[in-house]
C-alpha cells in the first residue's frame, strides 16, 4: 500500500560570482621514439600520440607549447627535443673524447607537491608520480658529464601540469527555499501549461504551438513549444507569455529550458509588481543554439501596483527567428507545496473506508490511517483510535481541495499519469455507460446503458468480437457512415451478422470458408431473414459520367450457389422466385421455392401438351402481371423428332399458371423446365 501526497519541490539557487582570472601555462607532453618525431599537431593541451610523462625506459622526446588558461587552446608546439641518453657501444681501448666533454647527456626528475607557485624540495625520481586531486607535477634537467653518473647541479623546477584557475568570489545571495509549483504541466504533456502568445501589436507574426518533440529535446513528455516570428513584433521579437498575478512582497522563480538560436537572448517584460521590485537573472540568458535551463527571479516591493509578470521575448538577431521550450513553469518562493499534516508522516499508510457511517469504527495508529468522504470532501481521522459515532469535525483532517494521493480503493489526484498498470478487473461504473476488463475470459465489453448486456465485448472465449442488436461496427466519414448495425457474428433472435472463419495456414486457398453467415430463429415472417441485407436509397442522375448505384458490383463477375438441398429456397437473383421441372406425365421432378414466397409447388398434366403449375402460397404473387415464366423444353417429342419443342403459358394467376408444349399446331406432350421471375410488386 502506498501514499503519494502531493511533492513538495525544493529550488536551490545561489546567484554565480565573478569568476576567477585565468592564467595561461605551460604544457609539457612526451613521445617515446628511435628518431625525432615530428612536432605535435593540435590544439589540446595533450596532443595524439604524446603522454603527459616519460617513463624510465625507452628513447624520450619532448615537446611543449603554451596553453591559453581562459580558453583551453594549445599555441604552437616546439621541435622536440631528446631527453634520454644514447648508449655507448661495447668496444677494446676507445679512444679518449675531444675535450673530455663527449658522452654527456641531460636527465630529467619529476616530483609533485601541493603548491602551484613553489617546487618540491623532495621526492625526485626519473619517473612521473601519479597525481591526486590538488597536486601538480614539477619537472628538473641536469647534465651527466661520464665517467660522471648523475648531474653534477640541477636546473630550476618547472610546474608542468595544468594551473587551477582562482575560485570566483562567492555570491552575495545564496538561497534555499521551498517554492510551490504554480504550473503543473511544465513538460506540456496535457496542454500549453497556461503559455501564450506575447506579442504587443497583435498582428499575427508571432505564434507559439505545442509540437511533438524533437529529436534533441530533453522533455519526456514528448511535447515541446515552437515559438515563431515571422515579421514585426513587439517587443522586438515578442515571444510567450506564463502570466502570474503578482502581490506585496512576493518572490517568483522562473525555470525556462529552452534552444535559442545564438545571437538572441531573452528577456522578461512584466506590469506592475510593486514599489521597489526587482528582477535578476540568475543565468545567462544568451542563446546557444542548445538547450539550456534560464532562471529568472521576480521580488515584488512591498507597496504600490501590483499586476501580472512573465513575458518573455527574444531581442537581438532578425526575424524570422524559431526557437523551442522543453519546459516552462514559475515558482511561488513565498509558499510550499500544500499537503496536510494529516499525511506528513510517510510511515503511516492511508486507508479509504468509503462514505462516512457512524456504525463503523475508524482506526489512528503509527501504522494506519483511516480516510473516508463526508459530503463532496475526503477527511483523514485523527480521533480516537478503533471508535464509532456521528460525525465531529474535530476528529478529522481535510484533504484540502490540492491535495493528492493515492490510497487503497481511491485516487485522488488533478492529473494522473501511470505508465504500467496491472488490474485484473476494472470497470468505469457499477452500472450504465460503463467499460469492464474482466480477468476470467480475458474480456473486454463496453456497455450503453440501455440493455444488461454489452453492445460490444472483445474475448477469448466463443465469439472473438461480439456486438449486440442495434450496435455494430461504424466507420466514420466526415460526410458519410458505413454501419453494420447486425453486428459481427451475431446469432440471436434479431437476424444476421457477418461471420469469417479462421483460414488454417495449410488450406490457404480454401477462400469458400469465409462467407457471410445467418443464424435466425423469429417466428415474425416481417424481419428480413437475410445474410446480407444492402438497400440502395437515392436517386440515380441519368447524365454521362455520373456515378451509377449498384446494390453489388463486381468486376470479374458473380457465382450464386443454389444447388446444395439444404439451401436451395434460400437463392436468389435478379428477382428470381421458384423454379421447378416437369416430365411430359405432368410429374413435378425437383423444383425450389425462396423462403419469401413461402409454400411449394404442384404439377398436372390437363390433357396432351396442357400442364398446370400451382403455388400453395396463393398470397404472394398479386396478380398475373407480377411475374413472367421462361421455359427450357427438353427436346422434340417423339412424333415429329425433327422440329424442337416450345412451350409458353396461356393463363396467368396468383395462384397458378398453364402450360402449353408443342412442335408444330397442335399440341404434344414434352417435359419442360421454367423458371419464374418476379417483375414487380416485391414487396
Amino acid at each position: 500500500m502506498a501514499v503519494i501526497a502531493r511533492g513538495q519541490i525544493t529550488v536551490h539557487i545561489a546567484e554565480k560570482g565573478d569568476p576567477g582570472a585565468t592564467g595561461n601555462w605551460t604544457s609539457y607532453v612526451f613521445k617515446s621514439s628511435t628518431t625525432q618525431p615530428a612536432k605535435p599537431t593540435g590544439t589540446a593541451p595533450l596532443p595524439s600520440g604524446w603522454v603527459d610523462a616519460p617513463t624510465a625506459t625507452g628513447v624520450w622526446w619532448m615537446s611543449k607549447a603554451t596553453i591559453n588558461g581562459a580558453t583551453g587552446v594549445a599555441g604552437a608546439w616546439s621541435v622536440p627535443v631528446r631527453i634520454t641518453g644514447i648508449d655507448g657501444t661495447n668496444g677494446n681501448n676507445g679512444s679518449n673524447g675531444s675535450n673530455g666533454k663527449d658522452g654527456q647527456y641531460t636527465v630529467y626528475n619529476f616530483a609533485k607537491n601541493s603548491s602551484a607557485t613553489t617546487a618540491p624540495t623532495s621526492g625526485w625520481s626519473a619517473t612521473p608520480p601519479a597525481l591526486a586531486t590538488g597536486e601538480y607535477l614539477w619537472m628538473r634537467t641536469g647534465t651527466v658529464v661520464p665517467p660522471a653518473t648523475a648531474p653534477a647541479s640541477w636546473s630550476g623546477a618547472v610546474r608542468i601540469s595544468g594551473e587551477k584557475g582562482n575560485t570566483g568570489n562567492k555570491g552575495d545571495i545564496g538561497d534555499s527555499i521551498t517554492g510551490r509549483m504554480i504550473f503543473r504541466d511544465p513538460e506540456f504533456l496535457v496542454g500549453p501549461n497556461n503559455c501564450g502568445i506575447y506579442n504587443n501589436t497583435g498582428n499575427g507574426n508571432v505564434t507559439v504551438t505545442r509540437i511533438a518533440s524533437p529529436s534533441d529535446c530533453p522533455s519526456t513528455s514528448g511535447y515541446c513549444l515552437q515559438i515563431t516570428t515571422n515579421g514585426v513584433a513587439s517587443p522586438n521579437h515578442g515571444g510567450y507569455v506564463q502570466s502570474v498575478q503578482t502581490r506585496a512582497n512576493g518572490v517568483f522563480v522562473s525555470r525556462i529550458i529552452a534552444k535559442i538560436p545564438v545571437g538572441y537572448t531573452m528577456s522578461n517584460a512584466h506590469n506592475a509588481y510593486g514599489n521597489g521590485g526587482t528582477t535578476v537573472a540568475l543565468t545567462p540568458m544568451a542563446g546557444t543554439g542548445k538547450y539550456e535551463i534560464y532562471l529568472w527571479r521576480v521580488v515584488c516591493g512591498a507597496t504600490g501596483t501590483f499586476s501580472s509578470i512573465n513575458h518573455y521575448y527574444l531581442s537581438g538577431g532578425v526575424a524570422p527567428v524559431t526557437w523551442y521550450v522543453a519546459s516552462s513553469t514559475v515558482y511561488d518562493m513565498n509558499d510550499t507545496e500544500k499537503y496536510d499534516a494529516a499525511i506528513s508522516n510517510a510511515a503511516k499508510t492511508l486507508t479509504y473506508r468509503g462514505v462516512f457511517s457512524p456504525t463503523t469504527t475508524y482506526f489512528n495508529t503509527a501504522n494506519q490511517r483511516n480516510v473516508v468522504k463526508y459530503g463532496s470532501s475526503y477527511y483523514i481521522y485523527k480521533g480516537t483510535n478503533g471508535v464509532a459515532g456521528a460525525w465531529n469535525a474535530a476528529n478529522w483532517e481535510s484533504f484540502g481541495g490540492e491535495f493528492h494521493s493515492v490510497a487503497t480503493g481511491i485516487l485522488l489526484a488533478e492529473l494522473a499519469y501511470i505508465e504500467n498498470l496491472g488490474v485484473k478487473n476494472l470497470r468505469t461504473a457499477t452500472s450504465g455507460q460503463r467499460v469492464e476488463i474482466t480477468q476470467y475470459n480475458n474480456a473486454l465489453a463496453f456497455y450503453d446503458g440501455k440493455q444488461s448486456y454489452p453492445v460490444v465485448e472483445i474475448k477469448t472465449t466463443s465469439d472473438g468480437i461480439y456486438m449486440g442488436q442495434g450496435s455494430g461496427v461504424m466507420v466514420k466519414h466526415p460526410t458519410s457512415n458505413i454501419s453494420i448495425y447486425n453486428g459481427i457474428v451475431q446469432q440471436g433472435s434479431e437476424g444476421a451478422g457477418i461471420f469469417v472463419p479462421i483460414l488454417p495456414w495449410s488450406q490457404p486457398e480454401t477462400i469458400a470458408q469465409n462467407y457471410i453467415y445467418q443464424s435466425y430463429s423469429n417466428s415474425y415472417t416481417g424481419k428480413y431473414k437475410t445474410g446480407l441485407y444492402i438497400d440502395i436509397s437515392a436517386s440515380q442522375s441519368t447524365s454521362s459520367g455520373t456515378d451509377k448505384f449498384n446494390s453489388i458490383f463486381a468486376t470479374a463477375g458473380m457465382f450464386l450457389q443454389g444447388d446444395a438441398p439444404a439451401f436451395r429456397s434460400n437463392n436468389v437473383f435478379c428477382g428470381l422466385t421458384c423454379a421447378g421441372r416437369v416430365s411430359s406425365s405432368g410429374s413435378l421432378l425437383s423444383s425450389w421455392v425462396i423462403s419469401y414466397m413461402g409454400g411449394y409447388l404442384s404439377s398436372y398434366r390437363q390433357s396432351q401438351g396442357r400442364y398446370r403449375i400451382s403455388f400453395s402460397n396463393t398470397s404472394y404473387l398479386y396478380g398475373a402481371s407480377d411475374y413472367a415464366v421462361m421455359f427450357f423444353p427438353d427436346g422434340p417429342n417423339t412424333a415429329n423428332s425433327n422440329v424442337g419443342a416450345y412451350a409458353c403459358t396461356m393463363a396467368r394467376t396468383s395462384s397458378y399458371f398453364d402450360v402449353y408444349v408443342a412442335d408444330d399446331a397442335s399440341p404434344n406432350d414434352c417435359g419442360f423446365t421454367f423458371i419464374v421471375f418476379l417483375i414487380s410488386k416485391f414487396f
